[in-house]
């Protein structure tokens, strides 16, 4: 019976493997690196999604990519925590359930602070010659929230 099984199956299950294999080559292709820093808290659930808790280059070996150094996320300054930390609690503080604040650091950091319902969303920028002006950044921002927070925070 398991001869038969194999015989039948045998060469149907090495086509589905070809074909899955290739899917995931053409999707690993098609990956971007992430040009931005985020962090998504909701209190009411609990959920917590960062990008802060793998290293782009720990993430992009294990899909068998070898990004350039010039593909890597600089590191976060000191001080970009700092403002993350002082504006997060100002928004905290106000009683809006609604608020959204851009900052620029000296270091040409873009930080983004969106808070819907209590829901917080922080997106760190790193210094790029493409977002010079507060209306690059925020266009930036909106592309980021389309692609990846679509149905969790509307612009």
């Amino acid at each position: 019976m398991m001869r038969n099984i194999d015989g039948f199956l045998g060469a149907e299950l090495k086509k589905l493997a070809s074909q899955i294999g290739e899917a995931i080559t053409s999707e690993i292709s098609e990956l971007r690196v992430s040009d931005f820093h985020f962090l998504y808290f909701n209190p009411s659930s609990l959920s917590l999604r960062t990008s802060f808790n793998q290293s782009p280059l720990i993430g992009m070996s294990s899909l068998g990519l070898n990004p350039s150094a010039s593909q890597l996320l600089p590191p976060v300054p000191q001080q970009v925590y700092r403002i993350v930390c002082e504006t997060y609690d100002r928004l905290l503080d106000s009683s809006e359930d609604f608020g959204e604040c851009i900052v620029k650091d000296s270091a040409d950091w873009w930080i983004v602070i969106k808070k819907v319902n209590d829901r917080i969303l922080i997106i760190l920028l790193p210094p790029s010659a493409n977002l010079p002006t507060l209306q690059d950044a925020y266009m930036r921002v909106s592309e980021i929230i389309k692609s990846r927070f679509q149905g969790i925070f509307l612009l």
